[in-house]
């Protein structure tokens, strides 16, 4: 008569940890275990730091195009000749200097389009400073030009001048170097925008990231992002491709090459209301990671799970500011 009680008894157990077995203990199909933290952290943490050099990029551009000091540069590239412009410009401004135009794979554009577009494009950026106000008046504190250059083409009959800025901005406790090249054309529609990023971070490692933005004649965009990270001998790289909407949105995807060889793909949405998620997998160490962040905040949003389930994961707020590149 006791059998059946204790199978009973038994099998309730047995039930019971299979059931809170996912979460209770290490190694089963489902939970996160310590190497799978340490493994997403790192990828997080890659991200974090490759998204907030795009957040710095698009910072420095907006600042650029604000500054009392490049500003008088900006109009009149967009006034006459490159030679009547060099002529007017103020000898008082800093490191004024003939520069070159930058080579980039542009599609050829339909003007009276891309009269129309422009609204759009000045529209988005428009958004985007509003989100960004509160981190660019801190940012431009510490801002110093360092130098503009000007230059300018005939491109398909159409005269295209660029105003390449020399900024740099300190935070977090170093000092990053930008500079941003603006291409527009004479009746003063941004046709593209290069720049370049370097710092140094506090663990001594070395990072630099480029990135290239060429406005359509519909209002989107398409941006390439590149950047390496290095760590004595070992070099780490990131590539991003994105397309934007005319609303601001944007999709893409990207690769990220560790120190070791090894490569994880990354992708990318971005809402018409300037919230940028990236997710990425680890397939070898089963580690998913998802991160989120809003324009203009300076903390992102990392969820690592394992790829098994995305139940058991941990979610934290990290310091983008802060965050620096993994060693891995």
């Amino acid at each position: 008569m006791q059998l059946p009680f204790i199978r009973t008894i038994a099998g309730t157990i047995i039930a019971g940890l299979v059931l809170s077995g996912c979460q209770l203990i290490p190694g089963l199909a489902g939970s996160l275990t310590e190497i799978q933290k340490n493994i997403g952290n790192q990828l997080a943490e890659d991200v974090v730091s490759n998204l907030q050099a795009y957040a710095d990029l698009d910072a420095g551009q907006l600042l650029v195009e604000d500054s009392a000091a490049t500003k008088k540069y900006l109009i009149l590239a967009t006034t006459g000749t490159a030679s009547g412009a060099m002529a007017d410009l103020d000898k008082g401004m800093v490191g004024l200097a003939k520069g070159k135009l930058p080579v980039l794979k542009r599609p050829k554009i339909n003007l009276s389009k891309m009269v129309k577009a422009h609204e759009k494009l000045v529209q988005q950026r428009q958004f985007l400073k509003n989100r960004l106000q509160m981190r660019l008046d801190n940012l431009k504190k510490t801002m110093v030009v360092k130098s503009t250059e000007v230059a300018s083409a005939s491109v398909d009959g159409v005269l295209e001048m660029t105003t390449t800025t020399t900024i740099e901005i300190t935070r977090g406790g170093f000092t990053q170097k930008q500079v941003i090249a603006r291409t527009t054309n004479s009746d003063g529609i941004l046709l593209a925008v290069v720049a370049d990023l370097d710092r140094t971070y506090k663990n001594g490692m070395t990072y630099s990231a480029h990135r290239e933005r060429v406005n359509n004649d519909d209002g989107g965009f398409e941006v390439t992002f590149s950047s390496e990270t290095k760590k004595g001998d070992k070099v780490r790289t990131v590539e991003w491709t994105r397309t934007g909407s005319a609303d601001g949105s944007e999709t893409g995807s990207g690769t990220i090459t560790r120190f070791d060889g090894s490569k994880i793909t990354c992708n990318f949405t971005k809402t018409a209301a300037g919230v940028t998620t990236v997710t990425a997998a680890d397939s070898a160490n089963k580690v998913a990671v998802e991160v989120s962040q809003n324009d203009g905040e300076t903390q992102a949003t990392t969820k690592i799970a394992s790829s098994d389930s995305a139940a058991n994961g941990e979610t934290k707020k990290v310091d983008s500011e802060e965050s620096a590149p993994s060693d891995k």
